[in-house]
């Protein structure tokens, strides 16, 4: 029995074993993470075939985690919107800009790492 003050909880009708529904702002994260890891790839890939640096499954981190860092920092905490504004899942946000950010900062990331790859490879002596 609840307390006179406080309403009853309500019990959760689901079916075991479904999710929860994902929240509009989980879907965004969602959706511009997708985003930026499908960017970061490319990039890493693109940077590998053009400047011989690798091509290895965790070369891939750097240039993510650039492409998410950059888009983060801009988008969110700054609030730069470059290019046309759309609303996707109740937010406002400018998809020309996010995916622009998103390419300079994988290929930031890439080349960086790409220059460290190769300056570490040159001065081992197994290389």
């Amino acid at each position: 029995m609840a307390h006179p003050s406080r309403p009853a909880r309500r019990r959760d009708c689901r079916r075991a074993g479904t999710l929860p529904r994902m929240t509009p702002a989980l879907q965004l994260f969602a959706t511009l993470s997708a985003m930026n890891l499908v960017v970061a790839v490319l990039a890493t890939q693109l940077v590998a075939r053009v400047l011989a640096g690798p091509r290895h499954l965790l070369a891939h981190i750097v240039p993510i985690l650039a492409s998410l860092g950059g888009s983060g920092m801009l988008g969110h905490q700054l609030g730069v919107h470059l290019g046309p504004k759309m609303t996707l899942y109740g937010f406002e946000i400018s998809p020309v800009g996010d995916v622009a950010v998103a390419v300079v900062f994988a290929l930031l990331g890439a080349l960086a790492q790409a220059a460290v790859w190769r300056t570490v490879r040159r001065r081992s002596p197994a290389a």
